[in-house]
């Protein structure tokens, strides 16, 4: 039982950990919408020739890198409490299964518990007289 029990609960880790690397955001497709938004107000930045200008080039990408990590916190929310839920059950599957047994102590037929020894004999050094009991 223990074996089938440890394997079982390996198999389970394993794809607890194929279930964690597998929900990896695709960090490439944001990369390249980061660089598409910076690349725009570079060639934006050339054509400002004042001050309001600049700060509404500045605005506009601040806009789209905004966006960018608003669509990148939208995919992320199932994956934190995912993950977490995930890497609670993997622990507690592992302390399950993994703990160490402490064997019964073995019974021996024919083997006596020994007596107990015993202790230092207390002896009182003054005894009180008894007290007459008052009306």
């Amino acid at each position: 039982m223990g074996i089938a029990r440890k394997v079982g609960a390996t198999l389970l880790i394993a794809a607890a950990l194929g279930i964690w690397f597998g929900m990896s955001p695709d960090t490439g497709e944001y990369d390249r919408q980061i660089s598409a938004a910076l690349s725009e107000a570079q060639l934006n930045e050339l054509t400002a020739e004042s001050a309001p200008q600049q700060q509404v080039v500045n605005g506009w990408v601040t806009r789209d890198l905004l966006e960018i990590i608003a669509r990148q916190q939208a995919g992320s929310d199932a994956r934190q409490a995912a993950l977490t839920t995930l890497l609670i059950v993997t622990i507690g599957i592992a302390l399950i299964t993994y703990r160490r047994e402490r064997p019964a102590p073995p019974i021996v037929a024919g083997s006596a518990v020994p007596p107990l020894q015993p202790g230092p004999s207390v002896t009182p050094t003054t005894v009180l007289p008894a007290q007459p009991a008052h009306d």
